[in-house]
């Protein structure tokens, strides 16, 4: 997959949530979990996805159980397997007056779905998804042009 530049919003809420070791420590209120936001520089499998299933809740006609995908997505049933050129990190954004900016990526990634986690209906939802990517972008910043995607499937890749 080919993305140009892009970023997603990871929460930490989110991240105590998937991943339990990772809840902060130190008397931090949940309410101030819940509200936080990271801009993270990385096509994550979990946060695409869950950005995908969103768009595609809200747009597409054909429905699915989309909180059993997304289980499945969070038990790393798609994976990063590869960066083969490298992923370079980008300045995207930067606002005139207060200095704000956001850091994002391009490049190209390779995903697989490992064996042991391989279900049919899964994969081809998640090829669903990925074409469906291709018109209407990821990540932050996607209504303004940015998180452009190209999905080539392992056969067709290869074919190149």
């Amino acid at each position: 997959m080919k993305f140009y530049p892009t970023y997603f919003r990871f929460s930490p809420y989110l991240a105590s949530r998937l991943f339990p070791s990772r809840r902060p420590a130190g008397g931090v209120s949940d309410k101030r979990i819940r509200r936080a936001r990271r801009f993270h520089p990385l096509p994550e499998p979990i946060t695409m996805m869950r950005s995908l299933v969103r768009l595609w809740n809200e747009f597409a006609d054909v429905s699915f159980n989309y909180r059993r995908y997304l289980s499945w997505i969070t038990a790393m049933g798609i994976t990063l397997s590869g960066f083969p050129r490298g992923i370079r990190t980008r300045r995207l954004y930067e606002h005139r007056t207060t200095g704000k900016f956001v850091v994002g990526f391009q490049g190209i990634v390779h995903f697989s779905v490992p064996d042991d986690l391989y279900l049919k209906r899964w994969a081809r939802i998640t090829d669903a998804l990925l074409k469906f990517a291709e018109y209407s972008n990821v990540g932050g910043g996607r209504t303004a042009g940015l998180g452009m995607v190209r999905y080539l499937p392992k056969e067709y890749e290869d074919a190149q």
